[in-house]
Order: C-alpha cells, then sequence, then structure tokens
C-alpha cells in the first residue's frame, strides 16, 4: 500500500506501517505535497490539520476517491474537525 504522511510528528507511525511492508512517503511542512500528489498515487494518507491539509485531501480524494485520508491534529476546536470531515476525513 502507498502511504502519504504530510505529518513528520508522527515517526513511530510510520515506522511501524514500514515494517508491515508499506511503501510511505513522508513530506515535512516546508515541502510543496501538492508536487508529490500530481506525480503519485497514493491509497492512504495520513495528514497534519495545517494549512494544505484539507486542501490536499480533497485533492488526494479527487485523483482517487477510494484514498483514506486521516486528519491527524492537536487542535482542540471543533470547527476545524467539523471542516476537515465534511471535507472527507
Amino acid at each position: 500500500m502507498r502511504i502519504l504522511h504530510y505529518n513528520d510528528e508522527e515517526k513511530d507511525l510510520h515506522a511501524y506501517l514500514a515494517q508491515r511492508g508499506h511503501r510511505n512517503t513522508i513530506l515535512t511542512a516546508g515541502e510543496d505535497p501538492f508536487v508529490i500528489t500530481r506525480r503519485e498515487a497514493f491509497d492512504a494518507a495520513f495528514i497534519g490539520l495545517h494549512p494544505h491539509g484539507v486542501k490536499l485531501m480533497r485533492e488526494l480524494k479527487r485523483r482517487n476517491t477510494d484514498c483514506r485520508v486521516t486528519i491527524i491534529t492537536s487542535d482542540t476546536n471543533a470547527r476545524n474537525a467539523v471542516a476537515a470531515m465534511k471535507a472527507g476525513a
């Protein structure tokens, strides 16, 4: 399974999935996530809820409607969580 990580703070998750044979692509907040999503298809994604998070999720789902996306955040603002779920998280 091809998995995109756009949340560089989840190193344990990356290692766990790699040990189980998944191909992980890890992007940091300083990288442009839209460049790689134009070149590669992903089956799943773990995305931090930062400025590009919801927009990136929409782009991934537009390219592959079966892509499973999980938004990861420590933000307790319910409005942000609802917006992410309405967008498809």
